[in-house]
């Protein structure tokens, strides 16, 4: 059966490159916007009213409503944060960068609403940033519902179209987003994410925590650091800012190992996959079940249900076999042809 299946299952896997452990004097220090909860001077559960700018650029960032403002908190691992309610907090300000700009974000998203983009950071008049969206699976078909919050970090300016796919929700991570003359890049936990077309991120002023005041498109979450450069970073420099973040915020300079796999890759995976669920069930009485066949989604007690069955039998049971014969698993096949020489009368 193996000997037909010739195609790429070893897709590369690779651990992204990490600087050297560094203090903040080897970081490069952003140009246009340094927030760092860290060094708020208030009280713990206060409400935050102005962030102090550590960069070059001295930035007055407030909120002068005090309803609107982020507080400041302790995390459950020690570390301040500002806390952004997803309603209607947030901060802005203004600074200048060029077209070419590098966002570099520690922060936790705790259940942004938005479906498309909940602004960590946004900037006019480009209308870019780096956003979060949510993109929750849901199963309602039974009496065992179940929800699975989901939040990807996202590419964020008017008409991109996001196709990250890496899930942050409620965990602290760093993302780096470079836009610059050739393309839109994002990474996480310094694995590349996601790859767009280039876009101007001209700025003259920026929100944080809102992605321009409209609807259900503030952040919830915690950000504990916000760096903006009025360049795009070089690798070793992106790689150094990275480090410094993971080891201050996430007390690791260790991120996930990226999985480093391009689309034709991907699609032979899955498609090896596949035939390898067929072949370890496919050779017994009955054929092979729909949706999944042995290997369903559903959680108990209805692991085993699926609708339409009975009443749709063949539409659905058709489905894994209709593949067998040009990949020339004859074999596998047979159990559908025995199944219904074994109902004929004669």
């Amino acid at each position: 059966f193996w000997n037909r299946s010739h195609v790429d299952i070893s897709a590369p896997i690779s651990a992204p490159l990490t600087a050297p452990p560094g203090q903040v004097q080897d970081v490069p220090t952003p140009t246009s916007l340094w927030l760092q909860a860290d060094q708020i001077n208030q009280a713990v559960g206060s409400s935050i009213p102005q962030w102090p700018d550590s960069s070059m650029a001295d930035v007055n960032v407030n909120q002068s409503i005090a309803s609107l403002q982020p507080r400041l908190v302790t995390t459950d691992t020690g570390h301040k944060a500002a806390q952004f309610d997803g309603i209607g907090s947030f901060l802005q300000g203004e600074t200048t960068t060029g077209a070419t700009v590098t966002i570099v974000a520690a922060f936790r998203d705790q259940g942004s609403s938005s479906f498309c983009c909940s602004g960590l950071y946004f900037a006019k008049p480009s209308f870019t940033g780096l956003s979060t969206r949510n993109v929750t699976a849901e199963d309602d078909d039974d009496d065992n519902p179940w929800t699975e919050m989901q939040v990807y970090p996202s590419i964020d300016w008017p008409g991109s179209s996001e196709t990250n796919t890496y899930n942050v929700f409620n965990r602290t991570v760093v993302a780096t987003l470079i836009y610059n003359t050739s393309n839109s890049v994002l990474y996480v936990d310094g694995c590349l994410a996601d790859v767009q077309p280039a876009h101007a991120a001209t700025t003259t002023f920026f929100q944080v925590g809102t992605r321009n005041n409209e609807l259900q498109r503030f952040f919830k979450g915690q950000l504990h650091e916000l760096m903006i450069y009025n360049r795009s970073l070089s690798t070793t420099d992106r790689l150094t800012v990275e480090s410094y973040l993971q080891e201050k915020w996430i007390n690791s300079s260790k991120p996930a190992r990226c999985h480093t796999v391009n689309v034709g890759t991907r699609i032979s995976q899955q498609y090896a996959i596949a035939r390898f669920v067929q072949a370890i069930q496919s050779r017994t009485m009955w054929p092979i079940k729909f949706n999944g066949m042995a290997f369903v989604a559903n959680r108990p007690p209805y692991a085993d249900y699926r609708d339409w069955g009975s009443c749709n039998w063949w539409q659905n049971t058709r489905l894994p076999y209709g593949a067998m014969l040009p990949a020339g698993d004859v074999e596998t096949f047979e159990t559908i042809l025995k199944y219904y020489d074994n109902m004929l009368p004669f």
